[in-house]
């Protein structure tokens, strides 16, 4: 089990409970603060491998069964917020891909893709803005290798779908976003995709059947938690005006057992339950 505190990495086992190694990160203390680490993920191509993002803007890439690495990083924005990882292949080659949220140095937020290259690696480190917001992007998820990215800002949700792998650098990679605008400001949230087995019955035009399946579960600040089936789909038919063709809805389905707000929920392994974490 992986644990962080504020600036240090712990790895516990489960079979004891015991601490087996803590790994502390060398962070560049700055005039009026000390860095954080805002969030950690394992490595989808290499198991060894746990990025971690930190406030200042800087990623680390650390071996967590040594310790290795916890002393060189990148400093890729002036502010981290968030930050997810996705196993992306495009040109013949596979590769880490870390997403951040950021503060843009020219105000506002963005959400960024970066290919960050360690001494010896045959490809440079690259980066593209694949999203700009005037509010704060709090959260980030992605799926099905990276064709899928999700994210919220107060109360919008971000919902973006890859437009092509063929990318030979990270700066080429492109994606196109929709919004959709949920009622209260979001706390959390978590995304399952599967590839899309029917679209007569669901009503959708074939423009989208090559589109997955996209199910989002959103808890909110006042302890409800959404769940919107088939969610990207849905945003890319809807029209200018936001109409949808008959029999095709936005609405959520609406469960409502916290009495605070929902700090975390996750799909299940079937993916048809959630689980929902709130200060009750």
């Amino acid at each position: 089990m992986i644990v962080a505190t504020r600036t240090t990495i712990h790895i516990y086992s489960t079979s004891n409970s015991l601490l087996n190694r803590s790994i502390k990160l060398k962070v560049v203390v700055h005039a009026n603060s000390t860095p954080r680490i805002v969030s950690f993920c394992l490595s989808p191509n290499k198991s060894h491998i746990l990025w971690v993002a930190c406030t200042d803007g800087s990623i680390f890439s650390v071996n967590w069964t040594s310790g290795a690495g916890a002393e060189q990083f990148w400093g890729i924005s002036a502010g981290c917020i968030y930050m997810t990882v996705a196993s992306m292949e495009s040109a013949g080659r596979r590769r880490d891909v870390v997403f951040t949220t950021e503060v843009r140095p020219s105000g506002g937020f963005r959400v960024t893709a970066n290919e960050l290259a360690a001494p010896g690696d045959t490809f440079e480190t690259g980066a593209r803005t694949i999203y700009t917001s005037t509010e704060r992007i709090n959260f980030l998820k992605t799926a099905k290798e990276g064709s899928v990215i999700v994210g919220s800002s107060g109360k919008r949700i971000l919902v973006g779908s890859l437009r092509s792998t063929e990318y030979g650098t990270i700066d080429k990679i492109r994606y196109e976003f929709r919004i959709f605008e949920s009622t209260d400001p979001i706390k959390s949230l978590d995304v399952k995709v599967f590839e899309r087995t029917t679209l007569e019955a669901e009503g959708l035009k074939k423009a989208v059947k090559k589109t997955p399946v996209v199910n989002l579960v959103v808890g909110d600040v006042n302890g409800v938690v959404f769940l919107h089936n088939d969610l990207l789909a849905k945003l890319f038919i809807q029209s200018q005006d936001g109409s949808l063709p008959p029999g095709i809805s936005l609405a959520p389905r609406k469960l409502h057992w916290h009495r605070q707000e929902v700090h975390s929920v996750k799909w299940s392994l079937d993916g048809m339950s959630d689980f929902g974490n709130s200060l009750n």
